[in-house]
């Protein structure tokens, strides 16, 4: 392909639709990364407050200790 060819079809394809399409795609798609992030978040300091207690309740008095 030419430097010409080659620029025509970047530039077509920038005008196609399909190149909306797949701008919205990568949106949608970091969209959803950025709400996976938040909700692993959420649920790594519920689940550490979880295991902390379950940790003191086997370790105490009456516990089964390890």
């Amino acid at each position: 392909m030419t430097g010409n060819a080659m620029k025509r079809s970047i530039a077509d394809f920038f005008h196609d639709e399909d190149a909306q399409a797949m701008v919205e795609y990568i949106l949608i798609a970091c969209m959803l990364i950025l709400a996976s992030y938040g909700a692993i978040k959420l649920f790594t300091h519920a689940w550490k407050i979880k295991f902390n207690k379950v940790k003191s309740v086997r370790s105490g008095i009456i516990g089964i200790a390890p």
